[in-house]
């Protein structure tokens, strides 16, 4: 019997309100209104929450006129809004106006049921982190305090925006919500001024719910994880670690009897590290520990045989989920052999590598159930999403 196949819809009318919702979704907003004009059933389902619950607003977009177009969108259905995410692509004075006064629309909102904010900044707009009136009403929205019409903000993703690293302006954003936050993301990247790991250890003690928290290692040292063992060792799940290349000069190491106890006192916690390309592999060795719970390694750097064979050897069999970025320097065949052979966990492998048959034929024999892109070719990182590589952790 021939495998039936799906007709091709040709009118759209068809589909069920549940498909029309999720291509909705993926829709900018001025196409959404070009679609509301078809039909009062499509009328309808672009009015509905759940088109509206996961909105990113670009600027700049396809707006026709910005300040009120976007004023509008708001007003109308921010209410339904649930995470909201600001991506930010330019660093024109207009488009700083239009960002503060989004969101200070959206502080704006009665009821608001905002749970996440997520500011998203590309390299052209840098320059909005010395906007005061930006950093302003960024804090003038997390600073509210949660009552009946304000759900309050648990997840705050921040790691594109260069905030100042004077610890009280984080401090000064989080006090009204600090009892309420979960997930926490301030891996800037690009800041020149760096909080430092006594800082965020004491901001750390301010958020017992915390569940996940993504930081610079620069940031990061003893106390922080000793309050991360003492704060949060009911509720905490992830921690993830990236490495730039100002590690180079970074030479505090925590110790193998701090990871152990942090393993122990909270046992569903993993750990993820990923290395920026700015960093040589080499110095990624000093700070792996074998009584580190890692889970997660992603490496934009170039290795070697050699050192990529020490890493394997200091790191945790817990291993789950490898991921280099950049072609290896040399051979790495007979490490992915002793990789496999020693992680016998690993649900995920992605390396871009020109790999013998032999061995992808042994690395499937030897764990028949790993996910990987290894061809006799280069290959491809890109066969899988960044958000299937990077994110959705899950805890053990």
């Amino acid at each position: 019997m021939p495998k039936e196949t799906i007709p091709l819809i040709a009118d759209w009318s068809r589909l069920p309100d549940i498909t029309l919702l999720n291509i909705i979704s993926y829709l900018n907003f001025e196409d959404r209104k070009a679609v509301a004009t078809v039909c009062k059933r499509w009328y309808k389902l672009v009015n509905c929450a759940t088109v509206w619950k996961n909105v990113v607003y670009e600027i700049p977009g396809q707006w026709a006129r910005p300040l009120s177009s976007i004023g509008t969108v708001i007003a109308r259905f921010g209410s339904f809004h649930r995470h909201v995410s600001l991506r930010l692509r330019s660093s024109e004075g207009s488009c700083i106006v239009i960002a503060t006064e989004m969101l200070n629309k959206l502080a704006a909102i009665r009821p608001r049921n905002i749970e996440s904010l997520r500011i998203e900044l590309t390299d052209r707009a840098r320059v909005f982190h010395r906007n005061d009136y930006f950093l302003l009403s960024v804090k003038n929205f997390l600073q509210q305090r949660p009552n009946r019409e304000l759900v309050p903000v648990s997840r705050i993703h921040l790691a594109n925006m260069v905030f100042p690293a004077d610890p009280t302006f984080l401090q000064a954003v989080t006090l009204k919500i600090s009892d309420y936050l979960t997930h926490v993301n301030i891996q800037a990247k690009s800041a020149t001024l760096l909080l430092s790991a006594s800082s965020l250890a004491s901001l750390v003690k301010k958020w017992p719910n915390l569940i996940d928290l993504r930081v610079l290692n620069v940031s990061f040292s003893e106390d922080v994880l000793k309050s991360l063992t003492d704060t949060n060792h009911s509720a905490f799940r992830h921690l993830a670690l990236l490495y730039t290349k100002q590690d180079k000069y970074y030479r505090r190491v925590v110790p193998d009897q701090l990871w152990l106890e942090f393993s122990r006192r909270v046992p569903n916690a993993i750990i993820s590290i990923s290395v920026d390309v700015t960093l040589p592999f080499s110095g990624l060795l000093r700070f792996v520990t074998k009584s580190m719970p890692l889970w997660n390694l992603y490496i934009e750097s170039r290795v070697n045989a050699h050192q990529f064979n020490q890493l394997t050897m200091k790191m945790n069999v817990s291993l789950r989920k490898l991921v280099l970025r950049s072609i290896p320097t040399d051979n790495i065949e007979e490490v992915l052999k002793s990789l496999v052979d020693r992680f016998l966990n690993m649900k995920v492998l992605y390396i871009v590598s020109n790999v013998k048959l032999q061995t992808i034929e042994y690395i499937q024999r030897k764990n028949p159930k790993l996910r990987h892109n290894l061809s006799g070719t280069y290959s491809s990182i890109l066969t899988l999403s960044d958000s299937e590589l990077y994110g959705n952790i899950r805890s053990p």
